[in-house]
């Protein structure tokens, strides 16, 4: 491995701003199967911009309640708990999600989008599991899984190109692949180490470590990086790349197998992620506090 590559990412990583001591808790308590929707609120109770960002999504024209919603429990119990995570995540990381990823050749939100259809794909994916699993935290792995993208981007520039033509020529195996033998570390490796700064619970640590590669997973974590294995490739599908690494990796047999997902059932779940997907981009935007 380049140490002066890896040294630049370590900087790079350092610099990012941890997560708000009210997201950091929130994605805690989210990983705790025996947690409630009380212990999120008193969480949030005491964090004033949070809950009046709850509250204009709760009254937003993509919810369009029939009485105003004004009281943080009723917002809570009204958006449920994937919109109070997308909330807190996206509102003290929109440096990270809104980033252009220029070294993917990608744009301003693709990473945004990519992972938000990703987290509502891998929650409905959640369904069909042959094993019980927590969807909503399939949603909170999802909206996280490339996080290390925004942050290899700015080293990469200007080599898509030649990967592409690598992975054409048989050189590479896939894009990550690629990452790994170019410059010694991969997108899921380099989003490790950020989770690690961030102090993720370590059940998304291991979901961003290898969302590529799920057959690596720990047995207690395995089918939650199936989900979102298959989560990531139904969003590169649906058009919700990041870039020139869309549709460039392999796709895990295992993770197929692992959910009753029958062609009509994944046609239905991929009509449903993209009306889940346009109602969370309506009312809520990293970066932007207002609406579309």
């Amino acid at each position: 491995m380049d140490q002066n590559f890896k040294a630049k990412i370590i900087k790079s990583i350092q610099k990012t701003p941890v997560l708000s001591p009210s997201a950091s808790r929130l994605l805690m308590v989210a990983a705790d199967p025996k947690h409630s929707l009380k212990d999120m609120i008193e969480i949030i109770r005491g964090d004033f911009a949070l809950t009046a960002q709850l509250l204009r999504v709760a009254n937003s024209v993509a919810f369009s309640p029939l009485q105003p919603v004004t009281s943080l429990d009723r917002a809570v119990a009204y958006l449920g708990e994937v919109y109070l995570i997308g909330l807190a995540i996206s509102s003290c990381a929109a440096a990270v999600f809104d980033s252009a990823l220029t070294g993917y050749e990608g744009h301003k939100r693709d990473l945004w989008r990519h992972q938000l259809y990703c987290a509502v794909a891998s929650r409905l994916i959640a369904r069909y599991s042959k094993h019980e699993m927590p969807g909503d935290l399939a949603f909170t792995a999802g909206l996280l899984h490339d996080i290390g993208k925004a942050i290899l981007s700015e080293h990469i520039v200007d080599s898509s190109a030649d990967i592409l033509d690598g992975i054409n020529e048989g050189r590479y195996t896939d894009y990550m692949d690629a990452e790994e033998k170019l410059f010694g570390m991969n997108h899921t490796e380099v989003g490790y180490a950020l989770a690690q700064h961030w102090k993720l619970p370590p059940v998304l640590q291991e979901v961003i470590l290898h969302h590529h590669n799920p057959e690596a997973a720990s047995p207690a974590h395995k089918v939650l990086v199936y989900a979102v294995h298959l989560g990531d490739a139904l969003s590169m599908l649906a058009g919700f790349d990041t870039g020139s690494d869309g549709l460039k990796y392999q796709l895990s047999t295992a993770a197929l197998e692992s959910f009753t997902l029958t062609d009509g059932k994944l046609e239905a779940l991929q009509i449903e992620a993209a009306q889940g997907f346009d109602k969370f981009e309506q009312s809520i935007n990293p970066g932007n506090p207002e609406p579309k």
